[in-house]
């Protein structure tokens, strides 16, 4: 008995001492919410399932193929070829990504040289700026700046506002060093691969092929993988019309 009493006399002297001393208390406190704090902000990042920098319209793990656009902004073909290649995407409801890459060329000086000048080139700089900030909108902006492409400088803003796109924030990028360095890595593939020809299209790193038709685009697609979606349909009716001039 007298143990007994004694092991629950030290018990309760601990007991007593931990919580009668306000620093203990404190500095356990202090424990337990940095343990929550870490605990709440160490969750994975979400996964954008938007697109990434070069336009894509899909996220990595929905889609089963995907298409590399390389094109010049104002080429009539490549123009119509990124109007067609966004119905070819439509049809495949996401089992094919797009990726918009354009064909330029980086001087040491660190300005670029593009086929049809300057202006093409401001385009460039743009397009690759929305396809940061409004990756979901990029194509609807071209689709819209396809009408009138050679004068892309003067309706661009119109095309910006119609989709909701911040022009000054667009202008800010497109005209300063982050524009450049956006068009610097868009242009890296294109140029690794000796692309100069407007447009070509690469299939999953591996096929290249150029056309201006829909059902073209899609024919290159179902013959790497029949079982996509959008193989059951027909495009025909779209692409009839040949641009006049080429590109590259």
């Amino acid at each position: 008995m007298m143990e007994h009493k004694k092991e629950k006399h030290v018990s309760e002297r601990s007991s007593q001492s931990f919580f009668g001393d306000p620093w203990k208390v404190f500095l356990s406190l202090v424990v337990v919410i940095l343990l929550a704090y870490i605990a709440l902000n160490s969750k994975p990042p979400q996964t954008n399932r938007g697109d990434n920098q070069n336009g894509s319209n899909q996220s990595a793990t929905q889609a089963r193929a995907t298409i590399e656009l390389f094109v010049m902004s104002q080429c009539p073909y490549g123009v119509q070829a990124e109007t067609l290649a966004k119905s070819v995407i439509d049809s495949f409801n996401g089992e094919v990504n797009l990726s918009v890459r354009f064909i330029a060329s980086e001087n040491a000086d660190g300005s670029f040289t593009s086929l049809h000048g300057a202006n093409e080139v401001a385009e460039d700089l743009r397009q690759v700026c929305i396809m940061k900030y409004y990756p979901a909108k990029i194509m609807n902006y071209t689709g819209c700046i396809a009408a009138n492409y050679s004068n892309a400088g003067s309706i661009w803003q119109n095309c910006a506002g119609s989709n909701s796109i911040d022009s000054t924030k667009i202008s800010n990028c497109s005209t300063g060093n982050e524009g450049k360095a956006l068009l610097s890595e868009n242009i890296k593939l294109g140029e690794s691969l000796g692309i100069g020809s407007s447009p070509t299209m690469m299939l999953n790193n591996n096929t290249l092929f150029s056309t201006i038709y829909a059902e073209q685009i899609k024919e290159v697609v179902c013959a790497y993988d029949p079982a996509l979606n959008g193989c059951n349909k027909t495009l025909s009716g779209a692409g009839t019309t040949t641009p006049s001039g080429g590109c590259g």
